[in-house]
């Protein structure tokens, strides 16, 4: 057994214990790495599962193995510049903040947007995770939607970028677009590098508007992926 699938091991058969002693239910096979773990009472599979991802979410990132590293962060806070317009009312990330992840559509009933200036940026503080280690990609995912107008060099843009390592990093189109009619949809841009802890603790998001000549631009949920 690996490191990893031991540390998961661990952690799910604490909490395989503490329902032992609340409901007396007793375990009759541990299940393999990935898997729900079966008992008597077989409701508390269901329990398992719930449970499985809050064991993996707990190990240090270095502990996971190849393409299991991915965490999730999200908006916490506004900062600045602070241009797009949130609608209903409010702060801008509380606005399009803890929704998805994808494939689920969000509440599209909040967003923020803009249909009148190019280059406008929204900037944002996000949550941190204890213990990363080294970071190696950053993915930010988003659910919105772009006018193309006419199209090429006139097609509204949103980019998405962050501040990493003490910079800005080479901002990123999402490549969102409004065919069909009003489609709404997830899609995320990745950013590679070579980050720490205090990097990720500092980290901020920016999404900015290009508006070459008409129409307007929509984000209605966001958040990242570290791995």
């Amino acid at each position: 057994m690996s490191a990893p699938q031991a540390a998961v091991r661990a952690c799910m058969r604490s909490l395989a214990a503490l329902w032992r002693t609340l409901s007396g239910v007793q375990i009759s096979v541990w299940g393999s790495y990935g898997s729900a773990f079966n008992f008597r009472w077989g409701g508390f599979a269901y329990f398992t599962f719930v449970n499985m991802p809050r064991c993996l979410a707990e190990l240090p990132l270095l502990s996971w193995p190849p393409g299991y590293g991915a965490r999730r962060i999200d908006l916490n806070g506004d900062s600045t510049p602070l241009q797009w317009t949130p609608w209903p009312a409010g702060t801008h990330y509380t606005t399009i903040a803890n929704e998805g992840p994808e494939p689920d559509a969000p509440d599209i009933t909040n967003y923020i947007y803009d249909w009148t200036t190019n280059g406008v940026q929204d900037t944002f503080t996000t949550t941190s995770i204890p213990d990363v280690g080294s970071i190696s990609s950053i993915t930010l995912w988003a659910y919105g939607w772009a006018y193309k107008s006419y199209g090429g060099a006139l097609a509204n843009k949103i980019h998405g970028n962050i501040f990493v390592g003490s910079e800005w990093q080479v901002s990123q189109d999402f490549g969102f677009t409004d065919e069909p009619e009003d489609v709404h949809e997830w899609k995320n841009i990745v950013f590679d590098g070579a980050w720490t802890q205090n990097d990720l603790d500092n980290l901020k998001i920016q999404l900015t508007f290009y508006r070459p000549m008409q129409g307007g631009g929509t984000i209605f949920s966001m958040y990242g992926l570290v791995s």
